[in-house]
């Protein structure tokens, strides 16, 4: 089977995960971060973090494959906003879906 799942479920083939990348813009806009300070935080280009925020349904793969975000960039990403203090979650206990909150 080689299906790829909306909301964060992996497929079981390829590894995929699927993100809504409006949250990264959601993500900066707690912190006030604009795409370039993000970008230079995490070592991407200002043209990655605009593509990614500009999706609705993300593809992070393992591997580099056309049409999909590195595990590795999209990595980077997160982890440059958890430095500033922010996560991005699929679904957790306290949630009914996918969002962004300040770190505790």
């Amino acid at each position: 089977e080689n299906v790829v799942h909306v909301a964060g479920r992996v497929s079981p083939k390829d590894d995929i995960e699927v993100w809504d990348g409006r949250l990264i813009a959601a993500a900066r806009a707690l912190i006030g971060m604009t795409s370039r300070d993000l970008a230079k935080a995490a070592g991407v280009s200002t043209k990655t973090i605009v593509r990614i925020e500009g999706d609705d349904h993300v593809m992070v793969s393992p591997t580099h494959r056309h049409g999909c975000t590195s595990r590795e960039t999209w990595r980077k990403i997160v982890g440059a906003l958890a430095s500033e203090g922010v996560e991005i979650f699929q679904r957790d206990a306290s949630s009914k879906g996918p969002g962004v909150r300040r770190k505790d």
